[in-house]
């Protein structure tokens, strides 16, 4: 969905009317938890937006709902991607990993991710995902992002690398110099629903 590409929730939508009146069979209705909203494209004006949407009645068979549509507000950012580029992998003392640098790429609202800095973001393999009997050609183990800040995701690429006990005398987890790539804000839509980017998360307007 180009929402979910180009936009990020600031907070929980608010749905209005938040509650709906359900009249049918009580076998039926005893069923039913929550009316949800169908998936919409979200037209943005500036940094929110507020639109009538339309509730998803399927499977309310024999049921009827008292209202057709809610209207779903709330807040968004733009979404933008930063990447870091030749960043090393920490590892625990006694390993080394292969290959030793990675690439990191968090993904969230571009005021946050546009102040990250090199420094507080890494790579690392933890302990606890390396098995007690590595074996002599080592395992594949996930990279962790570590640093990241609350509201994005990070990931490392590749996400695996190969971990292996280091030789004697190697060093294992050295640091190696980071290099940014400037943000890359996803385009904004106008506010031309046509344009608009489609299938935002659908919303529950929960029954009364």
């Amino acid at each position: 969905a180009r929402s979910a590409e180009r936009f990020v929730l600031r907070g929980r939508p608010s749905v209005t009317p938040a509650t709906v009146d359900l009249t049918g069979p009580e076998a039926a209705l005893s069923q039913v938890e929550e009316v949800r909203t169908r998936a919409f494209e979200i037209v943005r004006d500036d940094s929110t937006f507020s639109q009538r949407v339309g509730l998803d009645t399927t499977g309310l068979h024999g049921i009827r709902v008292s209202a057709q549509e809610v209207r779903v507000s709330g807040h968004v950012h733009r979404r933008a991607d930063r990447a870091f580029a030749v960043m090393m992998v920490s590892v625990p003392a006694g390993y080394a990993a292969a290959p030793a640098q990675v690439e990191v790429h968090v993904t969230g609202a571009e005021h946050v991710v546009g102040r990250l800095t090199p420094r507080e973001v890494r790579a690392a393999v933890l302990v606890d995902s390396i098995p007690r009997d590595l074996p002599p050609g080592g395992s594949i183990i996930p990279v962790s992002i570590l640093g990241a800040p609350e509201g994005t995701s990070a990931r490392a690429v590749p996400s695996r690398v190969r971990v292996i006990r280091a030789q004697s005398g190697a060093s294992a987890g050295d640091s190696a110099p980071v290099l940014a790539t400037p943000v890359r804000p996803a385009p904004s839509a106008g506010a031309n629903p046509a344009a608009a980017p489609p299938a935002a998360p659908a919303q529950p307007a929960r029954p009364r």
